[in-house]
């Protein structure tokens, strides 16, 4: 999968078949003996930029070893940073993460990637709630929608650059961390 990252890296999120083929030092019919058509190549490259290059830059296994701590807002920071971050680095992988995010092996690369996360910080949070002796069904709908608003809020930024990425991240942050706080407040 290293030459068909560096062929979208190299050629844009348009990069097809040939750009792949070229990179690896391979014919299209070499590629095709290791992938049944085009889609399924596509789909482990979509795998591959999830599982080598986002999901290793947020750190899901970091989170879990946060033992609940993600009302923290540095490690909050952390992985808003990570994924701006990466949508900055890699523009290329993430744009044609999202042109061809119907081919992934879950059906949908995007809403697949994202529910990954969102089940990780959803475990995170409910533990934490319910340490705190709190009811913890609210874990997962905050988690599901602060996966959903940094993934959207980051692509029209990553459209329009309206201001740094850093003001990006304070703004999420600060939005996600008074999520949060109510969350975790019990009530009066």
């Amino acid at each position: 999968m290293g030459a068909a990252l560096e062929a979208i890296r190299a050629h844009g999120p348009q990069t097809g078949l040939d750009e792949i083929a070229a990179q690896a030092g391979v014919s299209k019919p070499v590629l095709y003996r290791h992938f049944a058509d085009r889609s399924d190549l596509f789909a482990a490259v979509l795998d591959a930029i999830a599982d080598e290059v986002l999901l290793p830059q947020i750190g899901l296994e970091a989170l879990a070893d946060a033992g609940g701590e993600l009302t923290d807002g540095e490690t909050v920071r952390r992985v808003v940073q990570a994924f701006v971050t990466v949508v900055d680095d890699e523009p290329h992988l993430y744009r044609f993460a999202l042109r061809h995010a119907g081919v992934g092996s879950d059906g949908d690369f995007v809403a697949a990637t994202e529910r990954r996360i969102a089940v990780a910080l959803s475990a995170l949070v409910g533990d934490r709630l319910r340490a705190l002796g709190l009811d913890s069904g609210g874990a997962q709908v905050w988690a599901f929608g602060v996966v959903g608003m940094v993934q959207l809020a980051t692509r029209r930024w990553a459209d329009e650059r309206s201001m740094s990425a850093d003001a990006l991240v304070d703004y999420l942050v600060r939005i996600i961390q008074g999520g949060l706080v109510a969350l975790t407040t019990p009530p009066a």
